[in-house]
């Protein structure tokens, strides 16, 4: 709902400075809507450079009012995995399951 949008926009704009995104594709096909864009921003904290594409689909109602929103982006490479402890579990398990040229 909007409130829960709102709060988290809010935590997010505490965290990061210069969010940005950048909008790469859109298209439009019937109710819905999907944009490719790539976003930059730099943690607060660790002044750490924050970078990552991303897709955005947004699925609208007979009345023109947004019915679902999803961002889809690869939360564990482009955020856990540069968490502490749980970005070490993320990393480890990336290099495991990671295709290795057969011999």
């Amino acid at each position: 709902g909007q409130a829960g949008f709102h709060q988290a926009m809010k935590d997010f704009i505490k965290e990061v400075q210069n969010p940005r995104f950048e909008v790469r594709h859109r298209g439009w096909d019937g109710n819905t809507v999907l944009i490719q864009w790539h976003f930059t921003g730099t943690f607060k904290r660790s002044g750490k450079p924050w970078a990552f594409p991303g897709t955005t689909e947004i699925l609208f109602d007979d009345h023109a009012k947004v019915k679902m929103h999803y961002d889809h982006w690869d939360s564990g490479q482009h955020f856990y995995q540069h968490l502490p402890v749980i970005g070490w579990a993320i990393r480890w398990i990336r290099r495991k399951i990671a295709i290795r040229p057969s011999d």
